[in-house]
């Protein structure tokens, strides 16, 4: 079992945890539950990769 934490260097909470081994490549966006942060993942046969993903704000 692999535990992914948040990348936001301030929170590093647990956000997840992967028990599968996946055949393909699976990408996940979640919101951290602690920071808020949206979290995307990359899951496939080589582990889980995880960054930090905002979307710029739209000016008005």
């Amino acid at each position: 079992m692999e535990v992914v934490r948040c990348p936001n260097p301030k929170c590093r909470r647990r956000i997840l945890d992967d028990e599968g081994t996946e055949t393909e490549w699976t990408v996940l966006e979640i919101k951290c539950q602690h920071c808020g942060k949206l979290v995307r993942l990359y899951c496939g046969p080589d582990g889980i990769e995880a960054g930090i993903y905002e979307r710029k704000k739209r000016r008005r």
